[in-house]
């Protein structure tokens, strides 16, 4: 992903006087034309005035902003005042950096990821905790520009620790949908590894599920079915998961579609149309959330609301529920076969 920035320092002929008409003239053109305003909040920010113009300019032209604090300033020194206001930056959303080459990493995985997704939410400890796992794990399978979808499930409970590396818990993971995997049971975490050398899998003592998967496509074509039968068979067996440890707590579902920017998306019922994502997007994200210990039956409706989201994104906006149902009992059918406890009636498809 290509980014370019403006930054006054480097971007300003050094013939031009600092703190000249002229000077925050190039400022302001750069600003104008800008798409986001990064604010870095370090000691003393807040008193400097070329920062609070050029702070107060992004407010009046509606810029999305990046507020970046460093992560040894107090809270309570990130105040401002413009004008008359005197707005307390600590209620907003922000990035914490430690130095000039975290600034530079943390705000380029903002905007790629986007800024909803990437910073510290108050409240959020799922997202939060989730941004930290997107941020940190299978780095290696991301450096491609192949389609990828990435999910994160888990809840806000990050403490809870229900999923012991035991070999009781292991033995979990030798069903129907792992057996092409490798277990390993670590402190923290167990640890899949597959022949498949584009597949990641990680599931973490406290109920953190991370997986990473490839887009498969032929001459940059993709199969929706494929695709929603791969994300059906993980949120299958994190159900199944959360059930057999009798987990109560809601859970929530983060999925991103990567490097799809220049894809098209199929459906087979409908062969001869093509569609895609928004071309200026590089990733698309979603989010759900779910209550375990459901009726499958109640899972389903909850599925369809998901892809209906996802077709929606795509620009599908013809078909109904019905048509979605139908999409999942067919891929169903062959994801349950085999699964103790699960029978396809379960789900009441029509």
């Amino acid at each position: 992903m290509d980014i370019s920035a403006f930054v006054a320092s480097t971007d300003i002929p050094k013939t031009i006087k600092k703190n000249t008409e002229k000077w925050r003239n190039i400022i302001d053109y750069a600003l104008k034309n800008s798409d986001k305003f990064v604010l870095v909040m370090t000691l003393g920010f807040n008193n400097r005035s070329e920062v609070k113009r050029e702070f107060k300019l992004a407010r009046k032209l509606d810029k999305e902003t990046i507020y970046c604090k460093y992560k040894d300033m107090p809270k309570d020194e990130l105040k401002i005042q413009i004008n008359k206001d005197v707005i307390d930056l600590s209620e907003y959303e922000y990035i914490e950096f430690e130095d000039k080459p975290d600034l530079l990493n943390q705000v380029g995985l903002s905007l790629k990821y986007g800024i909803k997704s990437i910073v510290k939410r108050k409240g959020d400890v799922f997202l939060n905790h989730a941004y930290e796992i997107i941020k940190n794990e299978g780095s290696r399978l991301k450096q491609t520009s192949e389609p990828q979808i990435e999910i994160v499930m888990g809840s806000n409970n990050i403490q809870n620790v229900w999923l012991e590396p035991t070999d009781e818990n292991k033995s979990i993971f030798r069903g129907h949908f792992f057996k092409p995997y490798r277990v390993t049971a670590r402190r923290y975490f167990f640890e899949f590894s597959t022949i498949r050398e584009n597949e990641y899998l990680k599931i973490y003592t406290n109920g953190f599920y991370h997986t990473i998967m490839p887009i498969y496509h032929e001459k940059d074509i993709c199969s929706l079915e494929s695709i929603i039968h791969d994300i059906l068979c993980h949120l299958i067996y994190f159900i199944k998961l959360l059930n057999s440890k009798k987990v109560s707590i809601n859970q929530f579902v983060y999925i991103t579609f990567r490097n799809i920017s220049n894809k098209l998306f199929t459906l087979e019922d409908r062969w001869r149309r093509q569609y895609s994502f928004s071309k200026d997007k590089f990733d698309v994200r979603f989010s759900f959330s779910f209550a375990p210990n459901l009726k499958w039956v109640d899972y389903k409706k909850i599925f369809i609301h998901m892809f209906r989201e996802i077709f929606l994104e795509l620009g599908i906006d013809d078909i109904n529920n019905t048509f979605i149902e139908k999409i999942i009992k067919d891929l169903m059918s062959a994801i349950v076969h085999g699964i103790p406890g699960i029978d396809i009636k379960d789900f009441e498809f029509i």
